[in-house]
């Protein structure tokens, strides 16, 4: 008996230990908007563009504009995607890309 106990004991400690590892992973990872702006390739003013018009979610609450980039994750993959979107369109959008190059901006 003694055996199975301490297997179903290591069992739980297993569980407990996955479910620690699956919260760590959802740990939210914050930026910048110059950190971002740096990321996504274009300049702080588009950023803030983005956070006024509510295309980006930030939060002030410390004083500056803090970003969380689990937004920019996907949840769940394309089937079959007809190719990799780039950062710039992940965050802006193909139709925001297609007017500023339009525009030569």
């Amino acid at each position: 008996m003694y055996l199975e106990e301490e297997v179903e004991h290591l069992k739980r400690r297993v569980d407990e230990l996955a479910a620690e590892v699956e919260k760590c992973r959802r740990v939210e990872s914050w930026v910048t908007v110059q950190e971002l702006a740096e990321i996504m390739q274009t300049s702080p003013e588009n950023i803030y563009r983005r956070i006024n018009a509510g295309k980006i979610t930030a939060d002030k609450s410390t004083g500056n504009w803090r970003i969380p980039l689990s937004q920019f994750q996907k949840e769940t993959k394309p089937a079959v995607p007809d190719r990799m979107l780039s950062a710039k369109e992940k965050i802006f959008g193909k139709e925001f890309l297609r007017e500023n190059i339009q525009k030569g901006g």
